[in-house]
């Protein structure tokens, strides 16, 4: 006669036991998937945008003092800068006047895609961004899209007259990492202009359809540079505001600015033993600090 409430105790204690059932942390030597790893030809770069407010030109002005020039050649020196750009390299300590700026748009690094940065926001867009070596990657320079663009290019001491509807500044870097440590980057100013439309895209011995807009290379504006793990590529207008420049860079009256200054940071790369692929930019104590 006591089979039945046994029975029916027994069901009871089984269904508790398996509604309050949880995951038992993982003993010792139990799978776990392995880290993921960077391509052996991959290095990652830190890329932030920052407005140079209208009251601090001064100081702007005394940034470059701490900013070297020299590390590009005479030519390309010149070449950029009679079209409104200008660019140089910092060494692995900040200098305070770009720490100051970075720490008024305060915005934690995200990991953008091996695409590039596609944002609205540049300014609130501070990106760390894998590139493979000799991969194009996209940086927008201007967050929004003009109906028209007029640009006056100086070549040789020629000057002609670009126009481009509903056009776009972005800029198309490259990086090639070197055994030694050191990254050759290439930045490449270019205008992305018209209708989205579909095209054929060239990749491994194939052809992708993709969505995509007319686009004008300014390949004998290109800039390149060798960057060591920590050094920082100081890229933005002249003072005098003219040619590409002056459009890529350009002040802004809503925020009070009267410009914009891009940085790119080497921050690891496979070559180097000082930035192992542990290595935290942001958690760091290193001497090579990230764009903060």
């Amino acid at each position: 006669m006591l089979v039945l409430p046994r029975l029916l105790l027994v069901a009871l204690l089984v269904s508790g036991a398996v509604g309050c059932a949880s995951w038992d942390p993982p003993s010792e030597g139990a799978f776990e998937l392995p880290t993921p790893r960077m391509s052996p030809d991959s290095v990652i770069l830190e890329i932030a945008f920052v407005r140079v407010p209208v009251d601090g030109e001064n100081d702007f002005q005394e940034l470059w003092n701490e900013v070297d020039e020299q590390q590009l050649a005479n030519e390309d020196r010149r070449r950029l800068g009679s079209n409104g750009f200008r660019a140089g390299v910092i060494g692995a300590r900040l200098p305070e006047i770009v720490r100051g700026l970075l720490a008024k748009a305060d915005s934690p690094f995200e990991l953008s895609g091996a695409n590039g940065i596609l944002s609205e926001d540049i300014f609130q867009s501070r990106r760390r961004l894998p590139v493979r070596a000799g991969q194009p990657a996209k940086i927008v320079a201007v967050p929004k899209e003009r109906p028209q663009i007029a640009v006056l290019q100086n070549d040789e001491g020629y000057v002609r007259g670009l126009e481009f509807s509903q056009a776009q500044g972005v800029f198309v870097l490259h990086a090639f990492p070197l055994g030694d440590g050191r990254v050759r980057i290439q930045l490449t100013p270019t205008i992305e202009h018209g209708q989205l439309r579909n095209q054929y895209v060239g990749g491994d011995q194939s052809f992708m359809l993709q969505a995509g807009r007319d686009t004008h290379e300014f390949t004998e504006l290109r800039l390149e540079n060798l960057l060591s793990p920590g050094q920082t590529l100081v890229v933005t207008k002249t003072a005098d505001e003219k040619g590409l420049g002056s459009h890529f860079f350009a002040g802004d009256a809503a925020t009070s600015s009267s410009g914009s200054l891009m940085l790119i940071r080497l921050a690891q790369t496979q070559q180097d033993d000082l930035f192992s692929l542990e290595y935290d930019p942001l958690a760091s104590d290193s001497s090579a600090e990230p764009i903060p």
